[in-house]
């Protein structure tokens, strides 16, 4: 059985605004953001990661009734791209997670190509995103066993 890819292709680094789809554009269909999230439709939906200590809430923007893809995709763009504390950081189980968060924090800001927006990426500091340790693709959730509303993002 060969695995369909994921509907999306997004690197959790950049803007929603980046996603592209492995799919001919006829079979993305433009209002498939503004879509629901999960089936059955819910109000209010709750992001976890097992390399994440924190949470992600996300509820709905677009439509105020139940949250959709687009929901969801900025939720996890703008929850992730906050700074970490120190705390935080030397907080982690080891010094090789240290160093991979590190290493992943010096990665997203050299990748990008201007000098001073690497400069003021490089100044902003370690993100949550960093957590990841260089996996930024997005590949869609899965649903916990913590309930109907809490929901785990696949990243690869």
């Amino acid at each position: 059985m060969v695995a369909k890819p994921p509907a999306i292709n997004y690197d959790l680094t950049n803007h929603p605004s980046t996603i592209t789809t492995p799919y001919s554009t006829l079979s993305f269909r433009p209002n498939s953001l503004s879509e629901p999230a999960i089936s059955p439709p819910i109000s209010h939906l709750t992001l976890t990661s097992p390399h994440l200590p924190w949470r992600i809430s996300v509820r709905p923007l677009l439509n105020g009734a139940y949250v959709t893809v687009s929901d969801v995709l900025h939720a996890m763009y703008n929850g992730l791209r906050e700074n970490i504390s120190p705390a935080e950081f030397y907080g982690l189980p080891s010094k090789t997670e240290i160093r991979r968060v590190t290493d992943a924090y010096e990665q997203r800001y050299r990748r990008i190509k201007s000098r001073s927006g690497s400069y003021e990426e490089k100044k902003a500091g370690v993100k949550r995103v960093d957590f990841f340790m260089g996996r930024t693709r997005f590949a869609g959730l899965s649903p916990s066993s913590k309930g109907p509303d809490v929901w785990v993002m696949n990243i690869l």
